[in-house]
């Protein structure tokens, strides 16, 4: 895998070599699938990696992404709530949920009203 970084633009490239720029504006969240990694845009494009979460993570945090379960990145620019429960689930602005970790919800409920009051 190599990376590479112009302000708010990553270049990822993947397994065969091929190279994807990557606005990190417009990235909602990045979720592991078995043995893939899928990007997934606020225009619901997808696209699909051979790389680990784990290696998305030390691209994406330094861009303020939060890893809100072990198979999950969300932008946070892109999470509208936090609906609770037993298992607490990210609402993210592209009508999608996704599980948070209980190490992660008090942080995201920080985020919001932060968001709120900024």
């Amino acid at each position: 895998m190599k990376t590479g970084t112009l302000s708010n633009l990553i270049v990822v490239s993947d397994s065969d070599n091929k190279k994807h720029p990557i606005d990190v504006h417009v990235v909602v969240k990045v979720k592991a699938e078995e043995d893939t990694t899928k990007v997934y845009f606020y225009n619901h494009r997808i696209l699909v990696f051979n790389l680990s979460i784990k290696e998305f993570d030390e691209i994406l945090s330094p861009h303020g992404f939060i890893k809100i379960h072990k198979s999950c990145i969300i932008n946070p620019a892109y999470l509208e709530g936090v609906k609770p429960g037993r298992i607490a689930m990210a609402r993210l602005s592209d009508d999608t949920e996704e599980p948070v970790s209980r190490e992660i919800r008090k942080i995201l409920s920080t985020y919001i009203i932060d968001a709120m009051y900024s």
